[in-house]
Order: structure tokens, then C-alpha cells, then sequence
């Protein structure tokens, strides 16, 4: 059975005391400026999280959460750099939107069909 992603209310708080090392961690496998991209966000803001200088807006707080969740599944079948690219290349399941920017746009449930997909192994 294939895990899917739950509903939740998140206040930037709720990101809990963890932010800098949740941030670390993305920032490890997508590099600032492609973590900026992946969530939205100004190229300096990863940065100034990561420093504990600022904290995410509850709506990213929740794309940092969901894009936590989505690299989990993805690092079970592509490599980080293999990853990034399926998140920001067209994807036929999502009527050729990116990954990334549904994300942005709709949250992580939104990107459901095409992780599905791409964890059976559906060729795109």
C-alpha cells in the first residue's frame, strides 16, 4: 500500500523547534536556490531559516512539510539530483504542470498522481 499525504493545519510554529535542521536537510539535497524554487519563495529566505533569522509563513511552512514528505518517497526510487529534475520537468499526470509547481500551487496532495506513478514505475 502506497502512503499518501494527510490533511493538516500548520502555524509557522507548528514547523516546531526543528525548522533549521528540516531546512538543512532540504537545503542538502536541492541546494538554496533550488529549495527557494521548489516552495516559492525569495532565493534568500532558505538562508536567513537556516540562520534562525526568520521563519517560514504557515503557507510554507506546509509546502516545506510536504516537499519533506515527497523527497522521503522520492529518495526510495531516484537519486536526489534525479529528484529535482522530476520536480521541476512536465509531468504528463499532472496535464504537464511540474511537480514543483503544483506543489507551490495546490500543496503536496496535488503531486499524488504522479508520485503514484512514478513509485509503480509508469513511464514519462
Amino acid at each position: 500500500m502506497v502512503a499518501s499525504f494527510a490533511p493538516r493545519r500548520i502555524s509557522p510554529e507548528g514547523f516546531g523547534s526543528g525548522v533549521e535542521e528540516k531546512v538543512d536537510r532540504l537545503i542538502d539535497t536541492y541546494g538554496v536556490t533550488g529549495l527557494a524554487g521548489l516552495v516559492g519563495v525569495a532565493k534568500s529566505q532558505p538562508t536567513r531559516w537556516r540562520q534562525g533569522r526568520e521563519r517560514p509563513s504557515a503557507p510554507v511552512v506546509k509546502r516545506l512539510l510536504d516537499l519533506e514528505y515527497l523527497s522521503s518517497r522520492l529518495s526510495e526510487v531516484l537519486t536526489a539530483r534525479q529528484a529535482q529534475v522530476w520536480l521541476s520537468s512536465p509531468n504528463p499526470h499532472l496535464n504537464g504542470a511540474t511537480p514543483a509547481g503544483v506543489l507551490v500551487s495546490f500543496g503536496g496532495p496535488a503531486v499524488e498522481p504522479a508520485l503514484s506513478a512514478l513509485e509503480v514505475g509508469a513511464v514519462v
